[in-house]
């Protein structure tokens, strides 16, 4: 058995941000897309934001198949 010393302690780091990003299809086949920006904006919100971006375009070629809702953004977490 390893000294207690020996071993590093695993310590929880605290995301600095979430980007969350909901997809819900109704019985009709359309598609509803949601986006949450939690904490401080990252790396996190970069990747998501482009994600939504490139959402968005698709949505402009399908309109009648998926929906882009708004960017909620929350300074922190509850």
């Amino acid at each position: 058995m390893k000294p207690a010393s020996a071993t590093p302690e695993k310590q929880k780091s605290k995301p600095l941000g979430k980007f969350l990003i909901y997809i819900q299809e109704d019985e009709n086949g359309h598609i509803w897309i949601q986006a949450d920006s939690i904490g401080v904006p990252g790396l996190a919100f970069n990747v998501g934001y482009e994600i939504i971006s490139n959402l968005l375009a698709a949505e402009a070629q399908n309109p009648t198949r998926l929906t882009v809702g708004d960017l909620m953004i929350s300074s922190g977490f509850q």
